[in-house]
């Protein structure tokens, strides 16, 4: 594991923090590769260097390390943060109004909220910083240097299972465009139901058989967040690829900022309960006659559209949204795929289903949607019930999915 610590030259004044990072440095250093910056000038540097696999920031009240934070999260970098104490009452109560409360303001609470995961030295702060609900990913590691019954040894192998369960806690953001790619490859093969769906070039299965056991679990993780496991699963025995069994059981992660809606989106009943929408279905049933399949169809891509509306809004601030114990469901890959299926593997009249969804002021989105999933599963538009629009307001749609770790 490739690990950057951050130590603004602040945090080494006081002895505490300095024997505390100097004792787990020397113990992470006998079994993973570290390197130890303190500017931003030599933070940049470590990235082009060494591109690492987790950053660890120490401390707290400096707003270098803010921005070192922000250019990790930038580069999709998952990142610790240790205030180590910093935000205890008496630290937050000394030169509150002159110091503390700008920098909490402008910076020090936004930095909490950002960080993959806070990591405590103690119990006591653990408790503070669960009743402040800046951040619900909060990890003990104790301090070997101040707790007698904890050594230099178990401090650092807990740290190093703090940094992997953030890294799986992470892994879209993780994954590679190839890993991302052989995802979608997997998915194209176990949705097939034809030869054509179903093709992979030699150049596809070659990345395929080309990945390793990281690529394998991070793809994994990620198709069951999505739901789209046994897609994904399917697709990889009928290619008879050994590393669907990858083991991912019983993998340690915090809980996801985005909560996916799991299983298929309705196709029987509106998400929207808007009286007018209502009225329109109610007049496509007299005027459209359509059948049980063209109602689904159209039912599906409205309740897509409201659903994504929604998602957007959570996705802009995962981080006040996964502190809502209530808070919706998002769009999840399974529903982009249960559309994908439903329009490419059954028969239906287009000429109908493209008046039906202009009714319902769908049609341009719809068309924007398959855009995307002939991108991804190659659905060709003689499979497509309306034309393609590949404009500005189609990679707005991508870049939506995007935050919501779909594509």
């Amino acid at each position: 594991m490739k690990i950057l610590h951050y130590i603004p030259q602040q945090v080494m004044r006081e002895t505490v923090n300095e024997m505390f990072t100097i004792t787990l440095q020397t113990c992470l250093q006998r079994n993973e590769e570290v390197q130890t910056v303190r500017s931003m000038k030599a933070f940049r540097q470590a990235l082009h260097d060494v591109t690492p696999d987790i950053i660890h920031i120490f401390g707290c009240w400096n707003l270098t390390a803010f921005k070192v934070q922000q250019a990790a999260h930038r580069k999709n970098l998952p990142v610790v943060l240790s205030p180590m104490s910093g935000l205890m009452p008496w630290n937050i109560h000394h030169h509150y109004l002159t110091e503390k409360f700008p920098s909490l303001v402008t910076y020090q609470q936004k930095a909490i909220a950002l960080a993959d995961a806070i990591h405590v030295w103690s119990v006591m702060e653990m408790q503070e910083m669960r009743k402040q609900k800046w951040d619900e990913r909060i990890q003990l590691v104790r301090n070997s240097t101040i707790t007698g019954d904890f050594s230099p040894e178990q401090m650092a192998e807990q740290m190093v299972a703090l940094y992997q369960k953030v890294i799986d806690s992470n892994t879209f953001r993780l994954m590679t465009d190839r890993e991302k790619l052989a995802e979608t490859l997997l998915l194209r093969k176990g949705l097939a139901r034809d030869e054509f769906s179903g093709q992979l070039t030699p150049e596809d299965r070659q990345l395929l058989a080309s990945l390793n056991e990281d690529s394998w679990r991070k793809i994994l993780i990620h198709a069951a967040d999505e739901d789209i496991m046994p897609y994904v699963r399917h697709g990889a025995e009928e290619l008879q690829l050994a590393g669907i069994n990858t083991p991912t059981d019983g993998v340690k992660r915090f809980p996801q900022k985005l909560r996916k809606a799991r299983g298929d989106l309705a196709t029987t009943e509106l998400i929207s309960k808007n009286p007018i929408t209502k009225s329109i279905i109610d007049n496509l049933r007299v005027d459209e006659k359509p059948s049980p399949l063209e109602m689904e169809i159209c039912m599906l891509i409205h309740n897509l559209y409201h659903t994504l509306a929604a998602s957007k809004s959570l996705a802009a601030h995962p981080a006040a949204s996964s502190s809502k114990a209530k808070a919706p469901a998002v769009l999840s890959r399974r529903h982009l795929v249960q559309t994908y299926a439903l329009l490419r593997f059954n028969d239906y009249d287009e000429d109908k289903l493209q008046r039906m969804l202009h009714r319902l002021k769908l049609d341009r989105f719809t068309s924007r949607l398959l855009t995307i999933l002939d991108e991804t599963f190659l659905m060709g538009e003689g499979f497509s019930p309306l034309p393609l629009i590949d404009d500005k307001t189609t990679a707005h749609l991508r870049h939506s999915l995007f935050m919501l770790h779909i594509q």
